[in-house]
């Protein structure tokens, strides 16, 4: 099982205007009954520490791929060639469309997809439209023409269930309600006689613009600078723990700038070159967005890296991006 070979670069067609699903729900349940009883039987080419198994599939394409649940690990998913997991049979995705990154603990780890500001959305079994979601089990969701999913393996991974699991919606913001949740149900895994398996989705906000940032008011302060330079010219955007807890995609595109970062950008930067994302225990990483220039540490090409601690607070390095910007993260005020 893999991927047809299509890589597509071109802009997204006009269809990915329209955001209502492109499958229905119920391709989930066929989807996950099809191909993971299969999928889960494949040992993963690495039996060191914990795996996981990211797959995708539609009528005339499946797909799979694993990779390591550890800090600083990610997938980048979307039409563009140098992503590590490329959707190239439909249009409406984003060239770079979600990051696929592992969050919790080494006891309970989940997995994060966060949306890209895509013009596509994913769905779960509802007709919502989601983001960002947080997956604590097996997974599979729409996006676009696809279904994409996933579950963990390797030692130590539980059993795979034969049927999709129940997902069961919570919110990240408090203040903003669920959907309402489906009800549980019991399935047989084989071998392992009846088992009830459930999947809890955290539904996280959207990750931010530095648009949006720079004219928001936003729910919190500032805490740090995001500080990029380029042949003697300096630009500074504050940002909030929300907003770095969301995300923050950082690149050339409309949707990334604002316009003191643009004007120390190069056309060395990718559309959509980088992410920054903190996680539960407060440090800030720097995803590379499968860049076509790269982004460098201290002169070598990095996948990600930690740009800061934030309690307390504590600058790790600074990033470039191509060979055009140097980014850092600073206190605010220092």
């Amino acid at each position: 099982m893999q991927d047809d070979g299509r890589k597509l670069n071109a802009n997204t067609g006009p269809g990915a205007s329209d955001v209502r699903p492109r499958i229905p729900a119920a391709e989930l349940a066929r989807a996950w009954s099809t191909y993971v009883p299969g999928l889960s039987a494949i040992p993963p080419r690495e039996q060191r520490g914990a795996m996981f198994r990211l797959f995708w599939t539609r009528p005339d394409e499946t797909g799979f791929r694993d990779f390591a649940l550890g800090a600083g690990k990610h997938l980048i998913v979307g039409r563009h060639s140098l992503c590590d997991v490329v959707v190239g049979s439909d249009p409406d995705l984003s060239l770079r469309h979600l990051l696929v990154v592992p969050e919790g603990s080494a006891a309970e780890p989940a997995i994060r997809l966060v949306d890209l500001r895509a013009a596509m959305p994913m769905y779960t079994t509802s007709d919502r439209a989601e983001r960002s979601l947080t997956f604590q089990g097996p997974f599979a969701v729409r996006l676009g023409t696809y279904v994409l999913g996933g579950f963990r393996v390797g030692p130590g991974a539980p059993p795979v269930p034969t049927e999709l699991p129940t997902m069961y919606a919570t919110n990240a913001e408090p203040d903003v309600p669920a959907p309402r949740a489906p009800d549980a149900k019991l399935s047989t895994v084989v071998g392992h006689g009846p088992y009830r398996h459930q999947t809890l989705v955290t539904i996280m906000p959207r990750p931010s613009t530095l648009v949006e940032i720079a004219d928001a008011p936003g729910k919190g302060p500032r805490v740090v600078e995001l500080v990029g330079t380029r042949e003697g010219k300096t630009a500074r955007v504050g940002l909030r723990e929300e907003d770095l807890r969301a995300g923050v995609v950082v690149g050339r595109a409309d949707k990334c700038l604002d316009q003191g970062l643009k004007q120390v950008m190069s056309l060395h930067i990718s559309r959509l070159h980088a992410v920054l994302l903190m996680d539960d225990r407060k440090t800030v990483w720097l995803y590379d967005a499968a860049s076509t220039n790269g982004t460098y540490v201290a002169g070598t090409r990095v996948r990600s890296a930690i740009l800061a601690e934030l309690a307390p607070f504590a600058s790790r390095c600074s990033a470039l991006l191509g060979d055009g910007i140097e980014i850092v993260l600073k206190e605010l005020g220092t």
